[in-house]
């Protein structure tokens, strides 16, 4: 019999970087599926079901904050562990995302192995720190 391997669903609007973790992912033993929308991002998450969900902050038609609200909102997604990957270290931005539903917070750049490392413990149910550990107490963040 076949190991289920865990479906991630990444949400990402720079092709480059989509790309790159979805091909990490994949070579790490990961299923992987692909938004670069936030509407694209919610009807992949509501239909598939994903084990974890990586965005990025900033998307084109809304923010990852907001659909990290969606999904805390809706009975069909609001057990599944978000992990939010963004350019802005503004604390503000930050403490929004947490806010909303985000489940961990990291900034960029985000190394693939990092987010191999993240996603394994997030599905293991392991508790791992929702701000960037390196920044953690600094100003601006």
């Amino acid at each position: 019999m076949l190991e289920q391997r865990p479906l991630v669903l990444i949400v990402e609007d720079n092709d480059d970087t989509r790309e790159l973790y979805t091909e990490s992912l994949r070579f790490a033993g990961f299923d992987v599926v692909t938004a670069a929308t936030v509407e694209d991002g919610y009807r992949f998450a509501t239909s598939v079901r994903p084990a974890v969900v990586v965005m990025d902050l900033r998307l084109p038609d809304a923010s990852g904050a907001e659909l990290c609200d969606r999904f805390k909102n809706d009975v069909r997604t609001s057990d599944i562990p978000t992990l939010v990957v963004t350019a802005s270290a503004h604390r503000g931005n930050l403490e929004s995302a947490l806010a909303r539903g985000c489940s961990v917070v990291r900034l960029k750049p985000y190394l693939p192995e990092a987010l191999e490392q993240d996603l394994r413990a997030l599905l293991a149910g392991h508790r791992i720190p929702r701000w960037p550990p390196e920044y953690e107490g600094r100003d601006g963040v």
